[in-house]
C-alpha cells in the first residue's frame, strides 16, 4: 500500500520539481559547508596549512567535470535519468565517511572527490528531468523553484558548517552530511519519477482521452479502439511538437487500418502540454513573433519529424548553447570576487570576524533566494519573449551583466560595511536575471531544435562553470595580491564587459540577417544533427 501511494506520487509532474528543489538544496549545502569546515579542519585537524584547500578545490571541479559529461552522456544514451543519479548519489555516504575518519589528507582528497561526482551529475540530470516534463513559460517557472533550493543553500551552507564544527568538529559535520544524503536518496528513490515512465503514463492517460474527443467523443467504440491501441505501442520520446491534433489522430489510424507499424520514435508535445497544469488549449508557435495565424501548420497529415540526440562534442559547436554558457561563466567570475578578495578587504579595512564577514554576506543569498522564482516566471511570458524578441534570454543575461558591472565599479569604492550590504543585495537581485535564464534558455533552445540530449547540454554548462571556478579564483587572488580592492574590482569589472558583448553576439547576428523578423523555421533531422 505504502509503495502504491509513493507510486502515485511519482505520477505526478509536480514530483519532478519537488525533488529536484531538495536535491539541488542539498547538494549545493554540502558544498558551501566546505567553505567554511575544510580550512579549519585542514589546519585544526590535519595540523596543516590551508593553502590545501586551493588544491581540494581544484579536485571537487575536475570530478564534477568528468561526472558531468560522463553522467550526462549516459543518461541521455540510456534514456533513464535516475539510474546515474542514484549511482551517483552514494557519493555523499563516501564524503561523510572520510569526512568522520579524517585523519590524513588523503582522506578529505577522496570525500571532495566524491562529493564532485556526486555534485556533478545532480547539476547536469536534474534540469534535464524538469526540462522533460514541462516546456515553455511553465517549464521556466518550474525550473526557477527548483533553483530556489540551492539559493536557500547558500545562506545556510556557511553558516550551518561553520557551528557545526566548531561545537561538535569533524564528527559533527560528517553525521549532517550523513543526514543530508539520506534525505537526497529518499527524495531521488521515493518521490522523483523516472522521465520515461511519467511520459509513458500521461500519454496513456491524456493521450488516450485527446483520441477519443477528437475522433468520436466518449463512448465511441471505433476511436477508443483507436486510442487504446495504438496509442500505447507509440513510445514517446520528447520531442517538441504541438498538442495531438485531428490530423495527427487521422494520420494515426490510417496506418492501423493499413497495416503499418506505428512509428515508435514520434515525439509527443502533448506531454508537456498536459503537464502544465495549464488551461490554455491553443495552438500557438511558442517561437517569440509566432501567433496562431503565422505559425507553421501540419496540412499534409504526415507524422511528426523524429526527436534527435546531439553529442556533446556537436552540442558544443552550436554557438547559442555557448553563449548561455559565457553567461554561467560571468557569475563565476564575479563570485570569486566577492568570495575570495572581499572577505579579505572586509578583515583587512573594517576589522571583521568571520562571523562578521557571515553575516554580511547573508546580503548575498536572500534576496536572490527570493526572487528566482518570480523572475523564471516573469522571463518565460510569451508576452515578455515576444517584446525582447529576438534578444529574449540573452539580452535579460547581457543587461544583467552590465548592471553588475557598475555594482562591482560602486563595491570598490564602498565606505562602511552598510553600503557593502547595499551593494551585495543589488548583485544579489541581479543573480537570478543570469542564471536563471541561462537553466531554462538551454532547456528552451533543445526543445525548439527538437532535440532531447538535455543532460550533455546541462553537462557543457558545468564543465564551463567548473573550469572557471579553477582559474578566476586564482586570478582574483593574485590581482588582490599587486593591486588594490577597487583596483581588482574594476579589473573583473572589465572583463564582465567582454563576456556580455560575447553573450549579445546571437541576437545581434539575428537582427543584422532578419531584422526583429523569425528566422526561417528548420525542422532538424537526424542527418543534419550528424
Amino acid at each position: 500500500m505504502l509503495f502504491a501511494f509513493f507510486k502515485r506520487i511519482r505520477m505526478m509532474p509536480i514530483s519532478v520539481v519537488v525533488a529536484a528543489t531538495v536535491c539541488l538544496f542539498v547538494e549545493t549545502v554540502i558544498y558551501d559547508m566546505c567553505i567554511s569546515v575544510i580550512p579549519a579542519l585542514l589546519e585544526k585537524v590535519l595540523h596543516i596549512s590551508g593553502d590545501h584547500n586551493g588544491q581540494l578545490s581544484g579536485l571537487t571541479a575536475i570530478s564534477k567535470t568528468a561526472s558531468s559529461l560522463g553522467m550526462g552522456y549516459l543518461s541521455d544514451k540510456l534514456g533513464r535519468r535516475k539510474l546515474p543519479l542514484l549511482a551517483t548519489g552514494f557519493g555523499y555516504f563516501i564524503m561523510a565517511f572520510f569526512f568522520w575518519r579524517s585523519g590524513a589528507y588523503w582522506q578529505l582528497v577522496v570525500a571532495r572527490i566524491a562529493q564532485g561526482v556526486t555534485g556533478g551529475a545532480t547539476w547536469t540530470i536534474i534540469p534535464g528531468m524538469v526540462a522533460d516534463v514541462y516546456s515553455g513559460e511553465t517549464m521556466g517557472s518550474r525550473l526557477a523553484v527548483a533553483y530556489t533550493g540551492s539559493q536557500m543553500a547558500h545562506i545556510l551552507g556557511p553558516v550551518v558548517g561553520g557551528f557545526v564544527f566548531d561545537h561538535y568538529s569533524n564528527t559533527g559535520v560528517a553525521a549532517l552530511i550523513m543526514g543530508l544524503a539520506l534525505l537526497d536518496l529518499f527524495f531521488k528513490t521515493l518521490i522523483l519519477p523516472e522521465s520515461l515512465e511519467l511520459k509513458r503514463y500521461l500519454y496513456n492517460k491524456v493521450g488516450s482521452s485527446e483520441m477519443t474527443s477528437v475522433n468520436g467523443g466518449p463512448g465511441s467504440n471505433t476511436s477508443n479502439s483507436a486510442a487504446t491501441t495504438v496509442l500505447p505501442s507509440i513510445a514517446p520520446t520528447g520531442g517538441d511538437l504541438p498538442p495531438i491534433s485531428t490530423s495527427l489522430s487521422n494520420n494515426l489510424q490510417d496506418r492501423r487500418h493499413s497495416g503499418a507499424e506505428p512509428s515508435n520514435s514520434i515525439p509527443l508535445q502533448v506531454l508537456r502540454q498536459y503537464a502544465d497544469d495549464s488551461d490554455n488549449e491553443d495552438n500557438d508557435d511558442d517561437r517569440p513573433g509566432m501567433t496562431a495565424t503565422n505559425a507553421p501548420q501540419n496540412t499534409n497529415n504526415s507524422p511528426p519529424p523524429p526527436a534527435i540526440q546531439m553529442s556533446a562534442w556537436q552540442l558544443f559547436k552550436v554557438w547559442p548553447i555557448q553563449a548561455y554558457n559565457i553567461g554561467s561563466v560571468s557569475v563565476v567570475l564575479i563570485s570569486s570576487l566577492l568570495e575570495t578578495a572581499l572577505p579579505l578587504e572586509l578583515s583587512q579595512r573594517y576589522g571583521l570576524s568571520a562571523g562578521g564577514i557571515g553575516a554580511i554576506f547573508i546580503a548575498l543569498g536572500v534576496p536572490s533566494m527570493l526572487s528566482a522564482a518570480p523572475i523564471g516566471w516573469f522571463i518565460s511570458q510569451p508576452k515578455v519573449q515576444a517584446y525582447l524578441y529576438p534578444f529574449n534570454r540573452w539580452g535579460i543575461i547581457s543587461l544583467s551583466i552590465l548592471l553588475n558591472i557598475i555594482c562591482l565599479f560602486f563595491l570598490g569604492w564602498t565606505n562602511s560595511t552598510f553600503e557593502v550590504m547595499i551593494d551585495l543585495a543589488l548583485v544579489s537581485i541581479l543573480h537570478p536575471f543570469i542564471t536563471v535564464p541561462v537553466m531554462t534558455g538551454l532547456a528552451q533552445y533543445l526543445q525548439d531544435i527538437n532535440c532531447t540530449s538535455f543532460a550533455q547540454c546541462y553537462s557543457l554548462n558545468q564543465m564551463a562553470q567548473s573550469l572557471a571556478a579553477i582559474m578566476f579564483p586564482m586570478l582574483v587572488a593574485w590581482l588582490y595580491k599587486t593591486n588594490t580592492f577597487a583596483t581588482t574590482s574594476a579589473i573583473i569589472a572589465s572583463m564582465c564587459f567582454g563576456l556580455a558583448i560575447l553573450v549579445s553576439v546571437t541576437p545581434i547576428l539575428h537582427i543584422i540577417r532578419f531584422g526583429r523578423h523569425p528566422a526561417p523555421t528548420k525542422v532538424a533531422s537526424r542527418d543534419n544533427a550528424a
